[in-house]
């Protein structure tokens, strides 16, 4: 039996190629863990679940919450429609249940300007968190009652978790061999990539391993 689930987020807003290129890496790499999917629209993969309330940052969370609860496995991932995965990454397995876990191992990438493969090694990203499904569904109603935008951020983060008197869980890291790949792209909610001004972080490559040359990978973003 499976014992992770993964919820897939997406707006339904992405070019539609790249949506049926990610989709069936996604597919893949899941193997035989669950697969429950949030979307705009109605959409044939996995258990599919309609989300209608107005889009927002919070709304995202929100999300997260229903297929949280949704799920029946112990570990839930949550899984992004601009990011690329590898099996690898939905093989990792928590140890601790008080413990959000967040792959280290991810490469960004703009979709303008020159191609590359680019991290700043930020600690805590939705699209690479793996954790103990109970855990997430008390954290996130915890963040539900408060009814404040301010406690909206990835789970795990000090500064959101004090306002709200929630710092009993930590965060950790693990890594995959190959990396998680996330497009960056003016769709989001991002206003720094509305307007391509967002800067690389400090680590860059045009070709890696798995993946390729970036500039044939943002190729497929069209």
């Amino acid at each position: 039996m499976a014992d992770l689930t993964v919820i897939f987020l997406t707006e339904n807003n992405l070019p539609e190629y790249w949506m049926q290129y990610q989709r069936s890496i996604l597919s893949d790499c899941i193997g035989r863990n669950d697969l429950i999917t949030i979307s705009r629209k109605p959409l044939d993969f996995g258990k599919n679940i309609i989300q209608t309330e107005e889009r927002s940052i919070e709304n995202i969370y929100r999300q997260i919450l229903v297929g949280a609860k949704e799920a029946q496995t112990e570990l839930i991932a949550i899984a992004e429609d601009d990011t690329l995965y590898v099996k690898s990454h939905f093989e990792f397995r928590p140890k601790e249940k008080n413990i959000y876990y967040y792959n280290m191992a991810n490469w960004k990438l703009f979709n303008w300007g020159r191609p590359t493969y680019h991290s700043s090694l930020r600690i805590a990203l939705n699209y690479v968190f793996i954790g103990y499904r109970e855990t997430v569904i008390q954290a996130l109603e915890k963040r539900f009652e408060h009814n404040a935008s301010k406690c909206f951020g990835e789970l795990g983060k000090y500064k959101i978790d004090r306002l709200i008197d929630d710092t009993v869980c930590s965060i950790d890291f693990f890594s995959t061999c190959e990396a998680v790949i996330n497009i960056n792209h003016d769709k989001g909610f991002d206003d720094y990539c509305h307007r391509h001004v967002k800067r690389m972080g400090n680590l860059r490559a045009y070709d890696i391993p798995l993946w390729g040359a970036a500039e044939d990978l943002i190729k497929k973003f069209r």
